[in-house]
């Protein structure tokens, strides 16, 4: 590699999301422990909780494809640095990037 990655950076929007997912799912926990009766999730809160889900999912991939361009662009590989199919991200890192913390955090 030509330079030193820290890609921690380029990807922190998906931990912040995961952060507010925790704090969506534990209040409404909290709110089903509160009482002895069961009390169901509502329409609205199974829309915010898999909103939140949801959202995690395409910033991870938002950022992965943020980190791959940069990385390959740095790199000057022959690789395609802004591939359309996500899989196609996903092989390019596991083809390069042979660090098990990197792979984790992709």
């Amino acid at each position: 590699m030509k330079h030193i990655y820290d890609f921690s950076l380029e990807v922190p929007a998906p931990k912040m999301a995961m952060d507010r997912l925790n704090e969506v799912i534990n209040r409404h926990a909290q709110r089903v422990w509160s009482t002895e009766a069961l009390l169901l999730p509502t329409s609205d809160d199974e829309t915010e909780i898999m909103t939140a889900i949801f959202g995690i999912g395409r910033l991870v991939e938002v950022n992965v494809r943020i980190a791959w361009e940069i990385f390959a662009s740095q790199e000057d590989l022959d690789e395609e640095a802004s591939p359309r199919n996500y899989i196609k991200v996903i092989k390019l890192i596991d083809k390069y990037l042979q660090n098990d913390a990197v792979h984790w955090l992709f």
